[in-house]
Order: C-alpha cells, then structure tokens, then sequence
C-alpha cells in the first residue's frame, strides 16, 4: 500500500509548479467535487486504492487530452467506465 502511495504522489507532483506550491493537484480536485465521487467510483471498478485510481483518471483525461473534470464528470454519470480487465502499458 505504501508503495502504490507512494508511486501515485510521484506521478502527481509537477515539476514545473510555481514557487511555493507544492505541485499536487489536490487544489484542482477540490474545485471539482465529481473528481472526488469518480475517484471512489473507480476504485471500486478496479479493485485499486483510492491514490491509484485518481492516477489512472488523471492519465486517462492526459491520454486523451481532456480535462480532468470533464472525464470525472463521465465516470460519475456512468458514460464512461473502468474495467479490472483493462491494460495501462
């Protein structure tokens, strides 16, 4: 578990945030509540930690070059859905 935490606030910080943020996203999550509920969503669709599955949402929106609201807000109103059988590589 610690491992997995640890990976997923490494995948989060960005290296190139103003000075005296700390380069994680968490501000823009909580602007965005459906971030939060597709979190949790995802979790449970992929049998992940909740640290995880924002990683893998927040890969999908940088994948697919969309913003991260707008593809929470799919999971949320089921329009898009994570399956365990899917493959990140």
């Amino acid at each position: 578990m610690l491992t997995e935490l640890a990976c997923a606030l490494l995948l989060d910080i960005d290296p190139d945030a103003p000075p005296g943020m700390d380069g994680l996203p968490e501000r823009t999550a909580l602007q965005h509540p459906a971030v939060h509920q597709a979190t949790g969503m995802m979790s449970v669709q992929l049998g992940v930690s909740a640290a995880v599955a924002l990683v893998r949402l927040r890969a999908y929106a940088f994948t697919t070059d969309r913003a991260l609201h707008d593809v929470a807000g799919d999971v949320v109103t089921r329009m898009l859905r994570f399956d365990r059988d899917e493959s990140i590589d």
